[in-house]
């Protein structure tokens, strides 16, 4: 249909089984198609033309004409950034991470969980996480969740970048579960003076 081409550049996709299918059998046939940038995520019909021929009869072949059904699912593409980047040290900072779907299709079953990440050199993390798991459901395709921690970076850890570990496990456009880890920065504000 519009919005696909054969992958060999000829005017159709050819795909060919030549063996013996039995009666009430099956058999599967590939067709090798580039998708276009003019292709959306939806359903297609593509008109099918199947040639073959019975067993015992040469040289003769028959024909169907037959629509095949096929789906553009799209893809899940998931991205996190820190929305507040700067925390105070020493006290409880409710941060917001936004979870973006820039893909195609939309994800579902989305639950989030916030680790901290090893400092420089494999040091420990000098921050810690309250609420460190949110179930968000579905983000729709080139929509956006948020959630917001409370993150307690350690009184020495002023003036020093730090990082969060933000990893997403969601369900695909197949229903298939994906895990996906996206380091997030933050930074440590300088330590107030202290009275």
């Amino acid at each position: 249909p519009p919005g696909f081409r054969a992958s060999t550049g000829e005017p159709q996709a050819i795909a060919t089984h030549d063996s013996i299918v039995e009666p009430g059998a099956t058999f599967t046939l590939f067709f090798e198609v580039d998708i276009m940038p003019t292709a959306s995520v939806q359903g297609y019909h593509a008109p099918l033309t199947v040639a073959y021929s019975k067993v015992l009869e040469v040289g003769q072949f028959r024909t169907v004409e037959l629509s095949a059904p096929f789906r553009v699912t799209g893809k899940v593409i998931l991205d996190a950034m820190a929305v507040d980047r700067e925390i105070v040290p020493g006290s409880a900072n409710q941060v917001r991470i936004s979870i973006t779907n820039k893909g195609t299709a939309g994800a579902t079953g989305v639950v989030v969980s916030i680790t901290p990440s090893n400092g420089a050199n494999g040091s420990t993390s000098a921050v810690s996480i309250g609420q460190n798991t949110f179930e968000l459901g579905s983000i729709p395709a080139n929509s956006t969740a948020e959630i917001r921690p409370t993150i307690y970076p350690s009184s020495a850890a002023g003036e020093e970048p730090q990082a969060i570990n933000v990893q997403i496990s969601f369900g695909n456009s197949y229903g298939v579960r994906q895990t996906s880890t996206i380091p997030v920065g933050l930074v440590v504000l300088p330590r107030a003076l202290e009275s």
